[in-house]
Order: structure tokens, then sequence, then C-alpha cells
């Protein structure tokens, strides 16, 4: 017996050693980078991309995931299965419940390296709030609306584009976009802007200023409030009230033509000047259709007299009465 603990007692030693060390050593590393090995220039390319992503959402947040992000490089077929997005709209997904962003190859390599740095902090946007008490269960229009914030998705033509379809009275229902958007690229880019509106009045009732939401993220981190605030965005009556009071934000429908009208530019006015001229022109022809008709019937007119008048037409009193 005492041979045998001669023997086992250096590995053990070693044992417990090596899992001090493990413990007390670096914390796990942020990153890990898949299918890039043979591409080095890439595949730093988008760790460099992620930790300026991390960056950016602990700046605005003053809050952090824990653990290993996975960030996957997938080709069309590979990305289309695991996400169930069609490769060709979008350019990349997360899954905050895995922790993994899946990268669409062929598309994010015709993005600008804006446009891919903004698709990188929109997507560790759902990795934060996957870790949130309360944002694992938020409808889809809020959990989009709170991530374009925090990657700071929003531009004047964004604005534009919500204001002409506030416009034509074409806003579409936060109660529509709890699950799922629409397909269509146009009523896709729409549902974006919408969310981000709407999602910027819910966090003005918290306080946060436009285009921040720090306090909504610190409501949504609260073990115990969290849960209540996500149930609330499911609420019916409170979304309906945040519907009204983002359509009231963008103004009058009259004021949203002015703006429209004023940022769109010489086309724009063109198109107003074209406008106008056609009317005019139909108001001319009309004109001058109602001078022909006068001309031909008034020697008709006034070869009657008042009683052949009253024959064809009726008496005056009684020739508009309805039956």
């Amino acid at each position: 017996m005492r041979t045998f603990l001669r023997v086992i007692a250096p590995f053990c030693a070693i044992f417990l050693l090596l899992f001090a060390s493990a413990a007390a050593g670096d914390p796990p590393e942020p990153f890990r980078i898949v299918e890039l090995d043979d591409r080095p220039a890439l595949h730093d390319e988008l760790r460099s991309q992620a930790a300026r992503a991390r960056q950016v959402i602990r700046a605005r947040t003053d809050r952090d995931w824990e653990g290993t992000l996975l960030i996957v490089w997938a080709d069309a077929e590979l990305y289309r299965e695991k996400t169930g997005f069609q490769p060709e709209h979008t350019a990349a997904a997360a899954s905050p419940s895995t922790m993994t962003i899946w990268i669409n190859g062929a598309a994010w390599a015709r993005a600008t390296p804006a446009e891919r740095q903004a698709t990188m902090t929109h997507e560790c946007g759902h990795i934060l709030l996957g870790s949130l008490a309360g944002g694992r269960e938020l409808p889809l229009w809020a959990n989009e609306g709170i991530v374009m914030h925090l990657a700071g998705q929003w531009s004047y033509d964004d604005h534009l584009g919500l204001l002409v379809s506030h416009m034509l009275g074409r806003l579409p229902r936060l109660s529509d976009l709890s699950t799922e958007f629409p397909r269509t690229p146009h009523a896709q880019a729409l549902s974006y802007r919408m969310s981000y509106a709407a999602v910027g009045v819910v966090a003005s009732n918290f306080g946060d200023r436009p285009g921040d939401i720090r306090r909504l993220v610190h409501q949504l981190s609260d073990p115990v409030r969290g849960p209540d605030l996500a149930r609330d965005f499911w609420d019916a009556y409170r979304v309906e009230g945040w519907q009204d009071a983002t359509e009231f934000s963008l103004g009058s429908r009259v004021s949203s033509a002015v703006i429209v009208s004023s940022g769109t530019g010489t086309i724009l006015l063109l198109a107003a000047i074209l406008f106008i001229v056609a009317y005019l022109r139909v108001r001319a022809r009309r004109a001058e259709r109602m001078s022909r008709y006068d001309e031909e019937r008034e020697p008709w007119e006034e070869s009657l007299t008042e009683a052949d008048v009253e024959d064809i037409y009726g008496d005056k009193e009684e020739r508009w009465k309805s039956d």
C-alpha cells in the first residue's frame, strides 16, 4: 500500500498543480474564429471587428457577456442550414443560446468595411441581449430595434424613408412585427426602421436621450425588473400606446411631406414641378371643354321660355327633391 501511494502521489500533485494553475490563470479567450485557419488575414480582420464591436457595446451599455464567442465562416449552403436565412439577403446571423455568430462568406465579401463592422456590432448586440435577464424574451421588433441602436445603424436616409411611409399612412404595426419581419427587401427595411424608432420612444420613458438606450438596457439586465419589462413588450395595450407615440414623434403627415420634399433634393422637386404642370394642363383642358359646351348650348337655352324649361326639368321648387 505504501509503495502504491509513493507511485501515485506525484501524479496527484501534478494534477492538483495543473488544476490550480488553470483556475488561477487567464480568463477564456473572448473570441474563437472557425474555418479560417488557411486565411490568416481574414481571420485577424474578423477578430479585430469583433473586439471593436464588443468595445462599442460596452461603451454604450456598461454591460458585457461572459464566455467565448464563436464566429463561424460559412458558405451559402451551411449558412442556410444553420440559420434558416436566405444567404442572398443577410450577411450574418447570431445564436445567443449557443454564443455563435454565423458569417455568410459571399455576402460578407461584397460588403464594405464599414458595413462589415456595423453588421458585426449588430450581431454582437444579439449576443449581449441573450445574456440579459429580460433580453431573451423580447418580441422581434424590440430585439432588432435595440440592436440597431447598439450598432448605430441609423441614417438620414432611414429617417426620410420612415417619414415617407408615415406621410402615405403605411407605417407597419408593431403588433405585426412580434415574431417575424416581412421577407421583401423594402418592407423588411421599413420594419427595421419602425423598430428603431419605437425602441427610441420606449427608451425615452426611462430617461434615455435620443439615440441612447443605456437605461433601457440596464432595466433589462436586472434579474427582477428585466423579465417583467420583457413581458411589458408583449402587452397589447402597451404596444398600441408605443405605436401611437412613435407615429406622434414623427409629426403630422403634412410636416412629413414638407421634410421629405426639402430633403430629397432636385429629383423630388422636379417631380413636384411636373405634377403641378400636369395639374394645370388638366384644369386648362377642362375649362376649355366647359367653355365650348357653354357656347354650344347657349343659343338653344336662349330659345327656351320659362314654361319650356319647367316642362323639361320640372318645377323649380320640386327640381332637386329626391324621390
